[in-house]
């Protein structure tokens, strides 16, 4: 999933540092998801709290990204939640960066 995650960077231009474990996917899960959709779709996401401060700030962003993508590629994605990408849930960062993946 680390390799999937870090060749998405890639792909879509953000060749920042590599992301070399899950706890530092999951520490940075909610902004990297929000950069990636805005690169990877050449939009802003209408919602966005820029400067995250708490918990339920990027819980909010990470489902706005969530919302998105799931407009963006007409497809129910409720199987993942803003909440279960930071909280680290294995199985909704997988599937969110699956999808992204494909896009």
């Amino acid at each position: 999933m680390l390799d999937e995650v870090n060749s998405l960077l890639v792909a879509v231009g953000i060749s920042s540092k590599r992301i070399s474990s899950m706890d530092e996917l999951t520490r940075v899960a909610s902004s990297m998801f929000v950069a990636i959709f805005e690169s990877l779709f050449q939009v802003r996401l209408e919602g966005i709290i820029r400067n995250p401060y708490s918990t339920m700030d990027y819980v909010i962003n990470a489902q706005l990204v969530v919302d998105g993508l799931s407009h963006q590629i007409q497809m129910d994605l409720q199987h993942i939640s803003g909440e279960s990408i930071v909280n680290g849930d294995i199985r909704a960062l997988s599937n969110l960066i699956h999808i992204l993946y494909r896009c």
